[in-house]
């Protein structure tokens, strides 16, 4: 690659956060992780937190390895960003013996479709699990290509054709 290419291959990648290690948001996620009641759990919920593409950030540079289920709750408050939410993604691919995910967005301006893509893509490498919850309600950027990428998924994931999938998938949204 030529040096040009190379800069703007770096300039076009996301910024990467880098919270203070003694950050209030670092001190905040590292609290929730040591003070789980179940083991293996995980529940965040970023409501009153000002940017959650840090927060979603720390989240996965905290992750314990003995994750097994993971919610996280985005509301439009704390303004999550496709970038911030696939930096989560991508560690969570890594996870192994994760079998519960739930991911709750409500009027999240930013999202889009590709949210939803990365979603059915780090899902896709987690056979075992049992539980999903995804609320998108509202976000008016994720359209039909997110939609059809998680009715891909469900469809794969119970054996049926992918049209079958979507079906299933508008009918879970409208219902």
């Amino acid at each position: 690659m030529a040096a040009g290419a190379e800069e703007d291959a770096a300039a076009a990648a996301p910024a990467a956060f880098a919270p203070a290690a003694d950050s209030p948001l670092v001190r905040w996620l590292r609290r929730l992780i040591e003070r789980r009641t179940e083991p293996g759990e995980l529940k965040v919920s970023f409501q009153g937190r000002p940017s959650a593409d840090e927060g979603l950030q720390v989240l996965a540079d905290l992750l314990p390895d003995d994750l097994t289920s993971l919610e996280v709750e985005l509301p439009a408050s704390s303004q999550p960003s496709d970038d911030g939410v696939k930096v989560l993604l991508d560690r969570l691919e890594q996870q192994t013996g994760l079998v519960a995910f739930g991911m709750r967005c409500n009027m999240c301006a930013e999202l889009t479709g590709g949210t939803l893509q990365a979603v059915s893509a780090m899902l896709a490498n987690h056979l075992d699990l049992t539980d999903l919850l995804l609320d998108f309600s509202m976000c008016a950027k994720v359209g039909d290509d997110g939609l059809a990428a998680i009715g891909k998924f469900l469809g794969d994931r119970a054996g049926e054709p992918p049209e079958e999938g979507e079906a299933a998938a508008d009918a879970e949204l409208e219902g």
